[in-house]
């Protein structure tokens, strides 16, 4: 595979010191060279800065842009303001990426004439590695986002896809969420039934589960974060249902009524009220989705019988 084609790689780094080095050396050990690496420090305070300029010196390939703390959407976009790529990827600076990553998704990208190619990938968790094994497949537009979705080792996050440049270069992340601006991004391309994406089955990114990461950490109270994921999910329950696609809209209400779950359970300890009424609501009103999904009738009724519970008892504090 001759390395002609130019691949953007954006990468937004704030303080991750401990593991940046560590995902630096996996990219710049791609097996397709072909690279243009953006690293967008995004007002670190940790050292996080420096160790990208470092590298810079090392290796023509890596441009620095830094930036006061804005989030990760806006660093995203401004990573897409200076990509010069004909294919664009993102990459999160505390996982690692597989060696042969972009030649393997360059290579299905070309030979399948399609817009974005998304892989599956390993997630460790304190040096165990779990991985799935979803079916390559070849799907448009919403079916696209529904299989995202309903497949969770291909998922709705950025970092496991290759984009060709015309689909997203005029996208942009939202930059007012803490979490769930990947799956806003996505939905805002793949609205269009043209969009062509092949799923490829290839374990070629590892994502590494950790304690602090904005997917992983215990917080003690219900944060922004948990507060837009189920905005954004609730967004795209939403958008299913206006477009008539009944398996998206499944599987999208399928994981809202999962998400709504664990934000009540967690209101409820917390004695937080509003948040355990606004969560069982959601609950409730796509339970029925996720029962589907998961096929224990037994689990089900025990779930359903606590968020009822759990209503009443807020309805009851709320109107004290």
């Amino acid at each position: 595979m001759q390395n002609f084609e130019k691949i953007s790689v954006i990468v937004p780094v704030y303080n991750v010191k401990n593991f940046l080095e560590k995902f630096l050396n996996s990219l710049l050990s791609q097996s397709y060279k072909n690279l243009d690496i953006i690293l967008v420090d995004d007002g670190s305070t940790d050292g996080s800065g420096e160790i990208c300029e470092q590298y810079r010196k090392k290796d023509e390939r890596l441009r620095v842009i830094h930036q006061v703390n804005q989030g990760v959407g806006a660093a995203r976009n401004r990573g897409l303001l200076a990509a010069e790529g004909t294919s664009i990827a993102f990459a999160d600076p505390d996982d690692e990426l597989c060696p042969e990553m972009f030649e393997k998704l360059i290579n299905i990208k070309m030979q399948n004439q399609c817009d974005i190619v998304c892989c599956t990938y390993l997630r460790e968790v304190s040096g165990i590695y779990y991985k799935g094994q979803p079916e390559s497949k070849f799907l448009l537009g919403p079916d696209a986002m529904a299989e995202m979705i309903k497949e969770d080792w291909y998922t709705t996050a950025v970092r496991n896809k290759l984009f060709d440049r015309n689909v997203i270069i005029e996208k942009t992340f939202p930059e007012d969420r803490k979490i769930g601006e990947d799956e806003y991004f996505l939905r805002s391309i793949l609205c269009e039934n043209k969009i062509r994406v092949m799923f490829c089955c290839e374990h070629l990114y590892v994502w590494k589960a950790r304690e602090g990461s904005a997917l992983s950490s215990e917080r003690s109270a219900v944060s922004d974060k948990e507060l837009d994921e189920l905005k954004t999910k609730a967004e795209t329950v939403r958008f299913f249902k206006e477009i008539r696609h009944r398996a998206g809209y499944m599987a999208a209400a399928s994981k809202l009524a999962e998400k709504a779950f664990v934000m009540t359970i967690k209101a409820y300890e917390l004695c937080d009220f509003q948040w355990a009424n606004y969560g069982s609501g959601l609950f409730l009103k796509y339970c029925i989705f996720w029962f589907m999904k998961i096929r224990r009738p037994g689990k089900a009724i025990i779930y359903f019988g606590k968020i009822c519970k759990f209503k009443i008892w807020s309805r009851r504090n709320a109107a004290k």
